[in-house]
């Protein structure tokens, strides 16, 4: 808000507690208005300078189409600038359901156009659990289709194997993309597919 002072926004999310947190937090103002929306079905007819999407696409049901529909509410030469989670999220918490044999729930990230940059970020949750409970405060409880919880006993092993091997330490797999106005959904594709290849 500092930086373009000038400018005017709209601040959307599909949660309305997280529209009404945002909206106290930064407060009421002439050049701004905040929506409930959901992004796997924008309708917005608004033509913007620049769409921002922060650790959200991760969430969608179909993050592709999202972004293409995000890409059509821009003005000539605008930019949708997106953050989200890559594919490689949570390798420790995936190493030991490997060892053990498990099933593994964790989400996987789409491989999405238009990334330029990607790091990944090691956190210490204590322990195990500490890190679950945590994942659990964001609302995360999307699973990869066809996965079946693990039971009591194996989760139980499950943490206490992560516990003797990382320390409760736990790596998230961030990504930045940029998908630009101009470009068409065919030349993201290509360009997608010229990546994979290369």
């Amino acid at each position: 808000m500092a930086r373009y002072a000038s400018g005017r926004f709209l601040i959307t999310d599909f949660s309305k507690n997280m529209v009404g947190a945002c909206s106290r937090a930064i407060g009421q103002g002439k050049n701004r208005a905040f929506e409930i929306v959901d992004a796997d079905f924008l309708a917005i007819k608004q033509k913007f300078d620049i769409v921002v999407s922060s650790m959200a696409l991760h969430w969608l049901d179909d993050p592709h189409t999202s972004l293409e529909k995000q890409r059509k509410c821009l003005k000539p030469g605008g930019k949708v600038l997106y953050a989200t989670i890559g594919v490689d999220n949570f390798p420790q918490w995936r190493h030991v359901l490997d060892e053990l044999g498990l099933d593994n729930g964790v989400y996987p990230g789409p491989a999405l156009p238009g990334i330029v940059f990607d790091e990944r970020v090691t956190i210490n949750y204590g322990d195990a659990h500490g890190f679950l409970m945590a994942l659990k405060k964001t609302g995360a409880s999307i699973a990869r289709p066809g996965y079946q919880p693990l039971g009591f006993k194996d989760l139980k092993k499950a943490c206490t194997i992560h516990d003797r091997q990382f320390a409760g330490t736990m790596t998230w797999h961030l990504v930045y993309g940029v998908v630009e106005a101009d470009i068409s959904k065919d030349a993201l594709l290509s360009r997608e597919m010229a990546s994979v290849r290369g």
